[in-house]
């Protein structure tokens, strides 16, 4: 048996242009993604498909399952974290074009065990130019065959920047991207959302303010706020609890210190 959608999923699963999506714990925020997928996925040609990421791999894994339990056709379709989107649909097959040769590659998780790529952390800082000794030194390490973690979306983004080949494959077999989670955004994931958006691929974006886990690692919720008032996006609010009664979320929002009376549940809808 599938749910109804409530009035206020129904607006997000009908929308057809670039939206950013506010849920609250409980919100049904997975419902609403797996169900708009549901109807794109029904008028895609056999070529095409949508990218639908999350930053972890057990929400990317529900993702993947629950549109399977709904039987929606894979076709062309990306299911998975952000970090492996960036390594198996821009690093691995169009590093060749800015390395000039075919790599086997090995994940390694940080440039901390590698010195001599040290300078490789700059990237980080994504609206600086590349320098030359950079752009030199990220083609040295990928022509050896290593993806550092820490600086996969960095990477990612170099290519999609530098290699116009990346852009046009991608843009032709995907119509849409689905980012969930986006309140862990960093600079690097948030551009490449942003670049592919600019390309013509349809962004939905969906968070919770309240619950960003990686500022640790320089990713920040500001992302996710900026596209809330970013005029080629329209803003929705998932704010009715269909997983608990409203008091055991506003308890557990307690516990992790974020003050109740700071959010605005709109009563209304």
């Amino acid at each position: 048996m599938v749910l109804k959608p409530t009035p206020e999923q129904e607006k997000i699963i009908n929308e057809s242009g670039n939206i950013v999506v506010t849920a609250k714990p409980g919100s049904g925020k997975t419902f609403t993604i797996i169900e708009k997928i549901k109807i794109i996925s029904d008028s895609l040609l056999s070529y095409q498909g949508v990218i639908a990421i999350s930053f972890t791999q057990k929400s990317s894994y529900e993702l993947s399952i629950r549109s399977k339990r709904r039987e929606i056709p894979k076709k062309k379709s990306f299911y998975g974290t952000i970090d492996g989107f960036c390594i198996n649909e821009i690093i691995r097959p169009f590093s060749k074009h800015f390395t000039n040769q075919i790599n086997l590659f090995e994940v390694k998780t940080t440039l901390n065990d590698y010195p001599i790529y040290k300078e490789l952390k700059s990237l980080e800082n994504v609206n600086e130019e590349v320098s030359q000794s950079n752009m030199d030194l990220l083609s040295q390490s990928l022509k050896e065959g290593h993806i550092f973690l820490d600086i996969c979306g960095e990477t990612a983004l170099f290519i999609l920047n530098n290699v116009p080949a990346c852009l046009e494959y991608l843009k032709s077999r995907y119509t849409h991207i689905f980012i969930d989670e986006y309140q862990d955004c960093g600079e690097a994931q948030d551009a490449i959302f942003k670049k592919l958006v600019n390309a013509g691929i349809i962004g939905v974006a969906v968070g919770d303010l309240d619950q960003a886990i990686y500022a640790f690692s320089n990713r920040y919720s500001k992302f996710l706020s900026s596209l809330m008032s970013n005029p080629n996006f329209k803003h929705f609010k998932l704010t009715e609890n269909r997983r608990c009664h409203k008091s055991i979320s506003d308890y557990s929002l307690a516990l992790m210190g974020i003050s109740i009376d700071s959010i605005d549940y709109d009563y209304r809808m």
